[in-house]
């Protein structure tokens, strides 16, 4: 599946997990070299926004926690599935009916989904969500979480608002953007840390 653009990639036990912007989720043994497709046809578009029959599958983002995986589809919101991808649920919440959100991340047993202008925060495997928008700017989309000892940072994809740090996970926000010195270099799309250095593009 690898010549698609991958959104997201995640490991259980011994399988691999791979969803594509614009071809679905793949699932192999790490014991072969075969991958199967496994998105399911309950990840449907819903309306309002409409999305096209090639975009409604696609991943944004995917993380393992234990034995549940969880991936955030363009069209229809937040999934988990349970049993290696053979079946999936929606997310009920207010982060399983958002559409296009991103910066799906985990740290420990906190999972973290980015959104317009907010911050939601799940505690119980993504039963229930937290919304908070103290110090997140506007229309500015979350598209990616870090994490060092105590801080959480978050990057913004647009608008120019870079990074964002907080020291009571996730709750309030304050600006990091020293060494970011222009409009352009200031739209993230991907935070990753490397011991205790993170890294932003």
């Amino acid at each position: 599946p690898f010549d698609l653009e991958a959104g997201g990639i995640a490991k259980i036990d011994t399988f691999l997990f791979v969803g594509m912007y614009s071809g679905g989720i793949y699932k192999r043994s790490i014991n072969t070299s075969a991958w199967s497709i496994i998105s399911s046809p309950q990840m449907i578009a819903q309306a309002p926004p409409v999305y096209t029959s090639t975009y409604y599958l696609a991943i944004l983002g995917m993380i393992a926690q234990g034995s549940t995986l969880f991936t955030q589809n363009a069209g229809s919101g937040l999934f988990r599935s349970s049993d290696l991808g053979a079946t999936w649920q929606q997310v009920t919440s207010d982060a399983g009916g958002g559409f296009d959100r991103r910066g799906l991340a985990r740290n420990a047993d906190t999972l973290y989904l980015g959104g317009d202008g907010a911050v939601q925060i799940s505690t119980n495997n993504g039963n229930f969500w937290n919304t908070y928008h103290a110090n997140v700017f506007g229309a500015a989309r979350i598209s990616s979480y870090a994490f060092i000892d105590s801080f959480v940072f978050a990057g913004h994809m647009n608008l120019g608002y870079g990074i964002r740090r907080s020291a009571d996970g996730g709750h309030f926000w304050i600006t990091k953007n020293t060494g970011l010195t222009t409009a352009g270099s200031k739209n993230i799309n991907k935070l990753t840390k490397i011991g205790s250095t993170i890294f932003a593009g």
